[in-house]
């Protein structure tokens, strides 16, 4: 008390607030600050707090400004608390984009290998079409044709269009009842040749 306010609080040297008091003392105009930062003596270390204040005027029964009244509010663990939460959802936002970024490079890579593995197909179809040798593959118990090159449509005296999709043994049912459903079962179940 009784003293100038540097002296008082000398760690407020160089931190502004002694200007913007001797403004107010001058112009006259109130000043207000939010969650202004102040270096201040703690426990006798600085610690940088925050406050909320107005700096108002005072006049005397003459209306000459004889002074400024200083009302501040301590807001320092609401802006600690804010800036923890800010750092959390910074921190959020960059694991997010870390893994949006993770998934993108994965769903390039799926589609890099889908259209590898299209082209391993269609090379693979070309090569089944152009085979010079008869070839079906056919799939599940009912021996459901997937796959008939012309070779072996041309044996069987049917269509592609007509075979695919087609049971077996529905496609040429004269094939039925001589052994071929017995050797087809026993390479589905030992996958053996």
């Amino acid at each position: 008390l009784h003293q100038p306010l540097l002296e008082g609080l000398p760690e407020l040297q160089g931190q502004g607030f002694n200007e913007l008091i001797r403004r107010v003392m001058y112009s006259g105009e109130p000043i207000t600050g939010k969650e202004v930062a102040a270096r201040m003596l703690r426990n006798g270390t600085l610690q940088t707090t925050y406050y909320n204040f107005v700096y108002q005027p005072m006049y005397d029964d003459q209306g000459k400004i004889i002074g400024v009244v200083d009302v501040a509010v301590e807001v320092t663990e609401l802006v600690e608390a804010r800036k923890k939460v800010e750092e959390r959802e910074k921190l959020l936002q960059d694991l997010n984009q870390q893994l949006e970024k993770k998934v993108n490079d994965r769903t390039i890579q799926l589609e890099k290998a889908h259209q590898r593995a299209e082209l391993q197909w269609k090379e693979l179809y070309n090569l089944f079409e152009e085979a010079p040798v008869a070839i079906a593959v056919v799939k599940g118990s009912e021996y459901i044709i997937d796959l008939a090159n012309q070779k072996v449509c041309d044996l069987w005296g049917r269509k592609q269009q007509e075979a695919l999709n087609t049971p077996l043994f529905k496609l040429i049912p004269e094939a039925a009842n001589q052994g071929f459903e017995e050797l087809l079962a026993k390479v589905m179940e030992t996958g053996e040749s």
